[in-house]
């Protein structure tokens, strides 16, 4: 509900998703022409005057498009796509992801000058509303460009993993994609890598410097301690919603879809404080050092 709340807040106070659709429709429907160069004569012989910047697209980007889904047409392609949007905001995003990673198609041997010009008008709008709305640009691990909402502690944590793990640092970064809101099969997916990516952490995560900086029972410390147990307990490493298994949870199981996303929610801000606290332990042992 929070994040529903958070797409409302950005339809109607930080910015108008409807006006910003409008921007990037007029920049697509720029006449638009294409060059070749003259070598022998040095000078730029016109060879195709599109319509638009759009039909552009359709004949030397959209038909290069891998995930196109058997779609030939760029129009029908988008309206499939913008079906699926909630709210004005989404529709946005989704248009812009698509726009930008069928421009990264993009194949024709020939000057392009308004290709360029065009395509950095349709660049910096993107980046104008995603800076008035917290979020920024990111690549998965294939490679594919989406919109996420900025977090510090997702970027540090990632920045952090990414020196022994690039696509789990880049998983980091996705659990956060304006279309993982209500997904909770990706959110799982995701912080199931997360876990992996901890558990042979554990050990280190035991010393005695992050006793210091963390409230502990024994010896051990109690974060760490709930955070395994979440990932052991709610359904993201084990099957904890099948009645016959050992390793059931009646109360996971008697929550709601709603509730559930909002405890993976928790489950990932977590597993980010224990991801950036291993690196406090480094900084920690370097200070004593310095201190002497």
């Amino acid at each position: 509900m929070v994040r529903k709340n958070y797409a409302e807040l950005l339809d109607t106070q930080i910015f108008n998703p409807e006006q910003e659709i409008n921007k990037l429709e007029k920049a697509l429907n720029r006449n638009f022409s294409l060059y070749q160069f003259d070598t022998i004569r040095n000078i730029k012989i016109k060879i195709f005057n599109y319509d638009t910047y759009l039909a552009f697209l359709q004949k030397f980007s959209f038909l290069h498009y891998p995930d196109r889904q058997g779609y030939t047409n760029i129009v029908d392609f988008r309206n499939h796509y913008l079906s699926y949007a909630e709210n004005t905001t989404e529709k946005l995003f989704i248009y812009s992801e698509l726009l930008i990673n069928i421009n990264k198609y993009y194949k024709v041997d020939a000057y392009n000058p308004d290709h360029i010009l065009t395509w950095n008008i349709i660049r910096d709008n993107i980046n104008y509303f995603l800076n008035l709305s917290n979020h920024e640009l990111s690549d998965t691990s294939e490679g594919v460009t989406i919109i996420v909402e900025k977090n510090i502690s997702a970027s540090a944590a990632a920045q952090i993993v990414s020196e022994t793990d690039k696509v789990t640092a880049l998983k980091i970064l996705e659990y956060n994609w304006f279309a993982n809101k209500g997904n909770i099969e990706s959110k799982k997916s995701i912080l199931k890598k997360i876990a992996d990516f901890l558990e042979p952490e554990r050990k280190v995560l035991k010393s005695k410097t992050l006793k210091e900086i963390f409230v502990q029972s024994g010896n051990e410390i109690s974060l760490v301690n709930d955070l395994f147990y979440m990932f052991n307990n709610l359904n993201v490493r084990h099957n904890n919603e099948d009645e016959n298994s050992k390793v059931y949870n009646k109360k996971w199981s008697e929550l709601t879809e709603l509730e559930k996303e909002n405890w993976y929610d928790d489950i990932y801000n977590t597993a980010l404080l224990v991801i950036i606290a291993k690196e406090q332990i480094r900084i920690q042992e370097n200070l004593r050092e310095l201190k002497g």
